[in-house]
């Protein structure tokens, strides 16, 4: 998973295009990769040879679970099971830790759902409901991921919305910080897009759209309460379902670790840099932007969809982020042999989104009309409708025609 960060200027050297089409482990090894980095690094200055302190990704509410228990092993080892699905390694509550007390939380290494270099994911059980969360931690030794984490649960517990992973509830004791958030069992889009990138092949633009949609919606539904996300791109999207096919599964927005909030209407114009490389828009870099930050990387979110690689990339970091800023037209960026099988609606969209002037970038609620958006969504709605006679005769007979 790529970081973020709140200097892009200073980050790790970028992954080549040859990188991201293979999403290779070792890349991130031989320097040339911040996709599997740490997901929590922030304000971080690295050199251009340095190496995270940790190579492990951080991966965000991810049920992985397919393998069934050891009764007889479990028995040996005094574990308990839930759902005779799942292995749940239960700590001992203690007065410092207030969340054990109402989640059953699966402490155990190797059911970790995603670490980073600050941060941890673990599955939980509510002992009053039974329902299953994922529980974020942090500890409270690491002031400035602390205080980042607080920001993100102080705005998730603002948003309600359903493509947006909830923040269920906030623990904070002498320690740690945890956030009880849902638990979405389905990858991240980025899995999904890199190993159809490794077989050379892309996502459908009906699937692309259907997943562009339900981002537009979330961001829509951020942007109209004065929240900004800044952190928009394929890794931190799940899928909430294991088995459903992506086009029909429902998307979920998660980490909000870089979002802020801003004055709508006034005007107001933010000047921090945050953002992840590839991703961030020109006006972050030149620290006078707004809002419509999100919109530009949702065109480079929609651009990795079709095409499994970034419109910007340069040799290193520092040459992508130069790209970037120099980026005054998107002529160029569609030369590749799998756009001339993408359509206009769709190269338009992006163009849309990567417009360098904010007043003339349209808004995420626009851009829900934009004709690629409708086109799509109308297309999926009439191929839900009834197939067989009797349906067909139902729906025209009572469902039809109102």
């Amino acid at each position: 998973m790529a970081p973020s960060i709140r200097n892009p200027a200073v980050v790790a050297p970028v992954k080549t295009v040859e990188a991201i089409r293979h999403h290779s482990p070792q890349a991130a090894i031989d320097g040339d990769s911040y996709w599997n980095w740490p997901a929590d690094v922030v304000d971080t200055d690295l050199s251009e040879n340095s190496v995270p302190e940790s190579s492990e990704t951080e991966h965000c509410a991810v049920d992985t679970t397919d393998n069934k228990p050891d009764l007889e092993q479990g028995k040996q080892d005094d574990t308990t099971f839930v759902d005779d699905d799942a292995y749940w390694a239960e700590e001992p509550c203690c007065e410092n830790k207030t969340v054990d007390v109402d989640y059953s939380i699966d402490y155990s290494s190797r059911s970790i759902l995603g670490k980073g270099t600050r941060t941890t994911v673990r599955k939980a059980i509510c002992r009053t409901t039974n329902d299953r969360f994922a529980i974020k931690s942090v500890r409270k030794i690491h002031t400035k991921e602390a205080s980042i984490l607080k920001q993100e649960a102080s705005i998730l517990s603002q948003l309600r919305h359903e493509n947006i992973a909830q923040c269920h509830r906030v623990y904070e004791d002498s320690k740690s910080i945890h956030l009880v958030l849902d638990l979405c069992k389905g990858k991240e889009v980025y899995e999904e897009v890199a190993l159809l990138a490794k077989q050379k092949k892309t996502l459908s633009e009906s699937t692309a759209a259907a997943i562009v949609r339900q981002v537009l919606q979330a961001v829509a539904y951020c942007h109209d309460r004065g929240i900004v996300n800044r952190d928009i791109k394929l890794e931190n999207l799940m899928f909430q379902s294991k088995y459903k096919k992506c086009s029909q599964d429902k998307i979920r927005m998660v980490d909000f670790g870089l979002a802020t909030r801003i004055s709508s209407g006034t005007g107001q114009m933010l000047t921090e840099k945050a953002g992840s490389p590839y991703y961030v828009a020109p006006e972050v870099l030149n620290e006078c932007y707004n809002e419509k930050c999100d919109i530009w990387s949702l065109g480079v979110l929609t651009y990795a969809l079709l095409c499994g690689e970034a419109p910007f990339v340069g040799a290193s970091t520092a040459d992508t982020l130069d790209k970037i800023r120099a980026a005054t037209s998107t002529a160029d960026i569609f030369h590749q042999a799998v756009w001339h099988h993408v359509s206009n609606d769709a190269k338009e969209f992006i163009r849309a989104c990567l417009e360098r002037d904010l007043d003339t970038r349209p808004s995420a609620q626009q851009l829900t009309e934009h004709p690629w958006i409708v086109h799509h969504h109308h297309h999926a709605s009439k191929k839900k409708q009834p197939t067989s006679p009797m349906s067909k005769f139902l729906h025209k007979a009572f469902g039809g025609h109102r």
